[in-house]
C-alpha cells in the first residue's frame, strides 16, 4: 500500500500558525490510530547541541509543544529527550542543549518529563543488520510505547542531508556515537549503520520541522532558510525522501536513503501519496548544499589514486578558534591536537575519517572543509560556483 506523507505550509512558528498547521496535518494522519490513551510517547526532537532556535540548528520548541499538546489531549504520557553530540570541557551538553533549545521550558509549562539520554541508562539490544549486531540504546528509547519522531530538515556536510533517518541516531547515548563513528569510518558504512538503526527503532510517526531549515554546511554552522514546510508520515524513509524533493535534492543521493530503498524500508523512494496542501517542488529555488557535495557525486568505480588527491578535510580558522577544544574532545579517532600558544588546531591527514564532526560541533564555525591538494581545490572551485543553482537530479 502506498504511504502518505503529508506536506503542509507554516510560514512562522508563531503558535497560532504552528496549530493550524498540525491541525492540518492530523486531518490527514489520525494521530489517534498511532497514540492510545496511557501510552508512554517520546518526543525525539534534534538536539544537536546548545543553540537558540533562532539558529535552525535544532527542532524548534513551538512545533514539539503543540505535537506534546495533542499527545497529552488523547490521554498519553509524555516525554522529551535526546543525546546531543560532542563534549564540553569533558561533559556531554544534552542536558544545556535541552535548556537553549526551549524544550526545558517546553516541558515545565506542560508538566511532562524531560530525558537527558546520556544520563538515563542504556541497554544493548541485538541489530539484524548489515553494520551492527549490537546496538546501545538510551533506556528511554526502549520503554517508549510509541516513539514520535521530530528532526529538522538540514543539510549536512558528510551526509548531504539530515532529517528523519539520521535523527534516530540521537537514541545513541553519549560516547556511544563517537564510538560507532569510529566503527563506520566511510560514507557506505556509516549509512548501512544508520539505517542497521532506523530498521530497529522505527518510530511510528515522524513530524519534520521545516518551516526554518537550514542550507549550506549543515548541520550546526550552516544558515537559516526560509522552507516554509512541516513534513510528516508513519515511514520515515518515505518523509525524507519528501524533504529532499522539496529542497531539489534527488533522494538517491543520500547515501542511506538508497540503503534503506535496497533493503525495501519502503517499496522505492517515489511510493507515496502526497497529501495536504498544494506545493510546487522544489520549494526552495536555489537552495545551497554543502561545498563537498562534488565529493559524494562522484563516480563510485575513481580510482583510490584519483579519491586521495581530492581528500576533502576540515581546516580551523584560528581568529575564529577560542580554544574550547569541543572538536578535540569529539573526535571519534583522536585526529584533532590543539597548537602551542591557543593559535587553532590541526588535523592529521591519515587519522580523519571525514566524519565532520569538528565542523558539525564547533560552536564558533570555525571549521572551514577545504582540499587538500590543487586538484582537490580546484573540484572545490567548480562545486562552489554550482551550488545552489537549481535542483540537484
Amino acid at each position: 500500500m502506498t504511504s502518505k506523507v503529508a506536506v503542509v505550509r507554516c510560514q512562522s512558528y508563531e503558535e497560532v500558525q504552528i496549530a493550524e498547521a498540525l491541525d492540518r496535518v492530523f486531518k490527514e494522519i489520525n494521530l489517534a490510530e498511532i497514540v492510545k490513551p496511557g501510552d508512554l510517547v517520546l518526543l525525539k526532537p534534534n538536539l544537536l547541541a546548545p543553540r537558540k532556535p533562532e539558529a535552525a540548528v535544532t527542532t524548534h520548541p513551538a512545533v514539539v509543544r503543540e505535537v506534546a499538546k495533542r499527545v497529552l489531549a488523547l490521554g498519553a504520557r509524555v516525554m522529551v529527550g535526546d543525546s546531543s553530540g560532542g563534549l564540553v570541557g569533558g561533559h556531554y551538553p544534552t542536558e544545556r542543549s535541552l535548556r537553549v533549545s526551549g524544550m526545558t521550558r517546553v516541558c515545565e509549562e506542560l508538566g511532562i518529563e524531560k530525558v537527558n539520554f546520556d544520563t538515563a541508562g542504556s541497554t544493548r539490544i541485538p541489530v539484524a543488520g548489515r553494520f551492527l549486531t549490537e546496538l546501545e540504546i538510551a533506556r528511554p528509547v526502549l520503554e517508549a510505547d510509541v516513539i514520535i519522531n521530530l528532526p529538522k530538515l538540514k543539510t549536512h556536510s558528510a551526509t548531504l542531508y539530515t532529517g528523519a533517518v539520521k535523527n534516530m541516531f540521537g537514541s545513541v547515548p553519549g560516547s556511544r556515537k563517537a564510538d560507532y563513528h569510529s566503527q563506520a569510518p566511510s560514507a557506505r558504512e556509516f549509512s548501512n549503520l544508520l539505517v542497521d538503526i532506523i530498521q530497529r527503532l522505527a518510530p511510528r510517526l515522524t513530524i519534520v520541522d521545516g518551516v526554518v531549515g537550514m542550507e549550506g554546511n549543515g548541520p550546526g554552522v550552516g544558515s537559516p532558510v526560509d522552507i516554509g514546510l512541516i513534513v510528516a508520515g508513519v515511514n520515515p524513509v518515505l518523509v525524507d525522501a519528501v524533504c529532499c524533493r522539496a529542497i531539489g535534492l534527488e533522494p538517491r543521493r543520500v547515501r542511506y536513503l538508497e540503503e534503506a530503498e535496497r533493503r525495501r524500508l519502503c517499496p522505492s523512494l517515489s511510493s507515496y501519496a502526497l497529501v495536504g496542501d498544494k506545493v510546487d517542488f522544489p520549494v526552495v529555488k536555489d537552495f545551497r548544499f554543502p561545498v563537498n557535495l562534488w565529493f559524494e557525486l562522484n563516480p563510485p568505480g575513481i580510482t583510490r589514486y584519483v579519491m586521495r588527491r581530492l581528500k576533502y578535510l576540515p581546516f580551523c580558522d584560528a581568529d575564529k578558534c577560542t580554544g574550547c577544544n569541543i572538536c578535540r574532545d569529539s573526535c571519534p579517532v583522536q585526529a584533532i591536537t590543539a597548537k602551542t600558544g591557543g593559535e587553532g588546531v590541526t588535523v592529521d591527514r591519515d587519522k580523519c575519517i571525514q566524519c565532520l564532526c569538528c565542523q558539525e560541533l564547533c560552536p564558533q564555525g570555525a571549521f572551514e572543509i577545504k582540499a587538500s591538494s590543487w586538484l582537490g581545490a580546484l573540484a572545490m572551485k567548480i562545486m562552489e560556483a554550482m551550488n545552489g543553482n537549481g535542483p540537484l537530479e
